[in-house]
């Protein structure tokens, strides 16, 4: 206890130094010229499975590509009818190749250290205006990968977009990303978040007790330098099977990967609304009133 105490202690005063200047929200006047959007998805080309020893040697990292698996689109999906919810803006399906996006999980960087881990939002201006001219659209909502530093676990190891995780008692599958708002003008990204949901979502589901302190306490943090809510939140995880966890992809069934695929398609499905809705103005002014000024 007096460690995971003091990792704490650690990790909340180093998020809490960038936590001075909070983004901003959509400025009203942008959010009323908000009539016709799209979607984007790039991160579940793959889904990786990430076992933490307990010394280095024992660690296992490996990937697999399921870009066949159409989850990119079912997340777009279902990021378009949250955005309709939200933001009671009119969906448009995309009509062109969306390949020319997979630079925003370039890095920002001349290495991987996670200093310079995307989303690289500035690699897609040009595509994001170019797709917002094609499709006669007013705002454009991305979805890009996060990596982060092991909230799970509190170990040294990174953690992919798309993944299985295991350590010790902690078994679990997750999804980390970042959901931002593209101005067609520009193409530039004027609101960006990390997908969360609230963490009594959260508890209502049946993973560990570990997992759910853990991840939710450094997603607090977390969540107070993107939103600058007090709203405390998780990012999409569940518990899975050490089966699952701790079985080498080679050795995953057919069975296994449907599971994996549903709950990879289930992860985010509460999440969107909740994210977007901290991409609002003020309760000064509630969205119904800023709709009906269209």
């Amino acid at each position: 206890m007096k460690n995971m105490a003091c990792f704490f202690a650690v990790l909340c005063s180093l998020v809490l130094v960038g936590c001075a200047t909070l983004p901003p929200t959509i400025d009203a006047d942008v959010l009323t010229r908000i009539k016709r959007f799209s979607t984007v998805s790039m991160v579940a080309d793959t889904v990786s499975r990430e076992y933490v020893g307990y010394t280095a040697f024992g660690n296992e990292f490996e990937e697999m590509d399921i870009s066949q698996w159409d989850i990119d689109k079912l997340y777009a999906t279902q990021l378009a009818s949250a955005v309709q919810a939200v933001f009671g803006a009119t969906y448009v399906p995309d009509q062109h190749s969306l390949a020319v996006f997979k630079q925003v999980n370039d890095l920002n960087g001349p290495w991987d250290a996670p200093a310079y881990w995307g989303p690289n939002w500035s690699k897609i201006e040009v595509a994001a205006k170019t797709y917002c001219r094609e499709n006669s659209l007013d705002a454009l909502f991305v979805v890009a990968k996060r990596k982060s530093l092991d909230v799970f676990g509190g170990t040294n190891q990174r953690l992919e977009a798309l993944a299985t995780y295991a350590y010790r008692d902690i078994s679990v599958i997750y999804l980390s990303a970042e959901v931002a708002l593209i101005d067609c003008v520009s193409g530039k990204a004027l609101v960006v978040r990390s997908l969360l949901l609230p963490a009594e979502f959260g508890a209502k589901d049946k993973s560990a007790e570990p997992t759910n302190v853990i991840a939710g306490a450094v997603n607090y943090f977390t969540h107070l330098s993107l939103s600058g809510t007090n709203n405390k939140s998780i990012r999409p995880m569940k518990e899975v099977s050490t089966d699952i966890s701790k079985k080498p992809i080679p050795e995953w069934s057919e069975t296994v990967k449907a599971i994996i695929r549903q709950e990879l398609i289930d992860l985010p499905i509460q999440a969107w609304a909740e994210t977007l809705r901290t991409m609002l103005p003020s309760e000064k002014e509630s969205i119904s009133q800023l709709v009906l000024k269209r």
